[in-house]
């Protein structure tokens, strides 16, 4: 007796979960087609099939939180806690972009993908979100990240121990302390 076949939009969802998984635990660099396909129970020329490349399996796997958000207003800077505190969550339920950060630190690699991610999918979302200039939302995001950096990946303490909620509000709060809004 031969086993069921899954049909293509079951194998794709399962090679994107192995994918999140393995990236989460082993890092990108590490993270091979063949331990996604294993683990995904198919074949690694499927994996490659379906998304082309490593490179299109990362995108297709990691979530920029920010295409959700809705739109701030222009110089409203009351919503950067919530806005940090809920990538901070974001990230702190999917670790998946945290194996990419990892590997960033030590593989060229890794950090060009890095950056590609933050500029076809974060830089053009962070203005219209943070309703700050370009500069400054690109500013307001490395603070998020490094707090999440330190917060997930080499558990600095109190950053581990507080809440994104916490974190959000000292993020948000000391951001706006160093960029108060220009008078017109």
């Amino acid at each position: 007796m031969t086993a069921k076949r899954r049909s293509g939009e079951k194998t794709r969802a399962a090679i994107l979960a192995a994918t999140k998984r393995l990236f989460a635990e082993k890092g990108y660099d590490r993270a091979t087609i063949r331990n996604i396909a294993a683990e995904a129970g198919c074949d690694p020329a499927l994996v490659m099939r379906y998304f082309g490349s490593k490179r299109k399996l990362f995108f297709e796997a990691v979530d920029s939180p920010l295409e959700s958000f809705p739109d701030a207003q222009p110089g409203a800077p009351g919503q950067l806690p919530e806005i940090a505190a809920s990538l901070l969550e974001h990230w702190h339920q999917d670790k998946t972009f945290f194996g990419l950060l990892r590997a960033a630190a030590s593989d060229e690699e890794a950090a060009a993908l890095m950056r590609e991610f933050f500029e076809l999918r974060v830089r053009e979302h962070q203005p219209r979100v943070t309703g700050l200039p370009p500069d400054q939302a690109v500013c307001f995001g490395a603070m998020v990240l490094g707090i999440a950096f330190g917060r997930e990946v080499t558990r600095i303490p109190p950053l581990a121990d507080m809440t994104s909620e916490e974190l959000g509000t000292m993020i948000g709060n000391v951001f706006c302390a160093c960029n108060p809004p220009k008078e017109t």
